[in-house]
């Protein structure tokens, strides 16, 4: 008679598989956190630079053009000091408003620029902020640059040859008024129009974006989604050594996405009114946050023709 001896191997008790699966559970949730984490680090630090490199060309391109331009605010010409002699540049509010032009709206007891522009004799730029898409009517309407032959574009940051070296002066004084204009689904909006020198006039898009007939829509909203959200130019001064003028600018640019609030008294990403996702207003998801990215800029451009006692 044969017997059959008893193997003395055991398998897994259903204790010792749970767990067993429940370690290389926590092992995977583990690894996938912290893929998320990683990506979320680096899709920041993705909207940084973006937001750097862009604010970096805009300084680049504003520091040439005024300092190729002989006269920054177009129709102000320095005049000396009749008992010294020493030439001064005449800044007063009324000169002021020559080159620079803001339209701002009250937010949260704070005011925010909906667009603006800061002129020269050769060469004007223009600006529009996310304000504008919150609004349809003169309050919230965009500065657009064009012809009447080819139509109006709507841009955030550009810079183009103008029909008239005044425009700022002309804004500031209400003589450029707001027309109607229709998107491509039949809406009617509020519009500035600004004239190019002429029909061929090529207008240098800075942040992209730029719609035509339809107001302006987000990219994608990601990183390359960028906006000026406040653009300021301080008074102009002369330097004591080599008599030019010089201008300061400082301006914010920031992502679209993650709730940008610059009325916010901390974090500028903790803002209301995030545009993408079902979110709340006053809320917005971890995602939005890691594309959220903003820095402010400050720098100095000088007037490159030195002035001389007329």
């Amino acid at each position: 008679m044969t017997h059959l001896k008893q193997s003395s191997r055991r398998g897994f008790t259903l204790i010792e598989l749970m767990l067993a699966m429940t370690f290389v559970a926590l092992m995977l949730i583990a690894i996938a956190t912290l893929i998320i984490r990683i990506t979320k680090i680096y899709q920041k630090g993705l909207s940084m630079r973006a937001v750097n490199t862009s604010g970096r060309e805009l300084i680049e391109d504003i520091t040439r053009t005024v300092a190729s331009s002989s006269n920054v605010d177009g129709d102000i010409n320095p005049a000396a000091n009749p008992s010294t002699g020493e030439v001064v540049i005449d800044d007063t509010l009324a000169a002021r408003k020559k080159y620079f032009y803001q339209k701002t709206i009250e937010v949260d007891g704070k005011r925010l620029q909906v667009h603006g522009a800061f002129c020269m004799r050769d060469y004007v730029y223009v600006w529009n902020t996310p304000e504008i898409e919150k609004g349809t009517d003169d309050a919230h309407a965009p500065l657009a640059i064009g012809d009447s032959t080819l139509g109006y574009k709507i841009y955030k940051f550009a810079r183009f040859k103008p029909h008239d070296t005044n425009y700022c002066e002309q804004l500031n004084d209400g003589n450029i008024t707001s027309t109607n204009a229709t998107n491509a689904s039949g809406s009617s909006y509020k519009i500035f129009k600004l004239d190019k020198a002429t029909s061929t006039t090529e207008v240098y898009d800075f942040l992209g974006g730029s719609k035509n007939p339809t107001r302006l829509t987000s990219n994608e909203g990601d990183e390359s989604d960028l906006w000026i959200y406040d653009f300021k130019v301080s008074p102009a001064f002369q330097s004591p050594i080599t008599g030019h003028a010089i201008y300061n600018f400082d301006f914010v640019i920031a992502t679209k996405r993650g709730g940008i609030n610059l009325t916010s008294q901390n974090d500028y990403c903790t803002g209301k009114n995030n545009p993408y996702g079902n979110e709340p207003d006053d809320e917005f998801t971890m995602s939005d946050f890691s594309y959220c990215a903003v820095n402010r800029f400050d720098f100095v451009a000088r007037q490159g023709q030195e002035i001389t006692d007329k």
